[in-house]
């Protein structure tokens, strides 16, 4: 049997930050990896005042001549990011473009495909601090995470040229849900993973001023917490 298909969606925007989540995906993955990408823009809408019915005829095709231009600025960038990833080796069959219009947000839009389409994870680089030019990449890595429901969202901040990957875990269902995860998406790679779990002290449910009269108890919760 061969290894399952990963899919990932990735959001672009015709930002150079955007396309940061490509190179990541060359970095950890190679162009001969069993991996399905998507691009995907969601086209930005007008202001519903701008397409009430009651607007003249020449202003309406004023407005269709811009939603034109806007269609094929997003072609154009989907064409970008596509070449990207064709001059890095990864087959054309394997790199999949889609552009729609908005229709709640853009983070809710991205969710709710990934969702309906069962993709493996939703890759997107946040904007730095410095870059202003990208028009929805600052408030969509917030609003993805919020919005994600069960679809795991991986976030860079800046250029990454690390395959060390660190998991960080507790003793929750979600936890083992991480694990599981990166487990899938990253089989068949080298990358490094490092399953991290930090023990809180006692003294975060207790005033130290107790625990000092009651040593014992945190021998007991050192011995209980580590078992979990």
């Amino acid at each position: 049997m061969g290894d399952l298909t990963k899919s990932i969606v990735v959001p672009v925007d015709g930002s150079k930050n955007s396309l940061r989540s490509l190179e990541y995906i060359n970095l950890i993955y190679g162009p001969n990896h069993n991996l399905e990408v998507t691009l995907i823009y969601i086209l930005p809408s007008l202001p519903p005042i701008l397409t009430d019915k009651s607007i003249d005829k020449k202003t309406r095709a004023r407005l269709k001549s811009v939603e034109k231009k806007n269609e094929d600025m997003a072609e154009k960038i989907l064409a970008e990011a596509q070449n990207i990833l064709l001059n890095k080796g990864f087959k054309e069959e394997k790199i999949k473009t889609r552009c729609q219009k908005r229709g709640i947000t853009v983070a809710q839009d991205i969710c709710n495909w990934a969702l309906i389409k069962q993709v493996d994870t939703i890759l997107l680089t946040k904007r730095g601090r410095t870059e202003i030019k990208s028009f929805f990449m600052g408030k969509v890595s917030t609003r993805l995470v919020e919005y994600r429901r069960n679809n795991p969202v991986w976030i860079l901040e800046g250029g990454i040229n690390s395959k060390n990957v660190l998991v960080c875990v507790d003793n929750s269902e979600n936890a083992l849900r991480a694990v599981d995860h990166v487990g899938f998406m990253l089989s068949g790679t080298d990358c490094h993973i490092t399953i991290f779990h930090t023990m809180r002290h006692l003294s975060r449910f207790v005033p130290m001023q107790v625990l000092e009269e009651a040593e014992d108890l945190e021998k007991l919760w050192k011995n209980k917490a580590g078992k979990e």
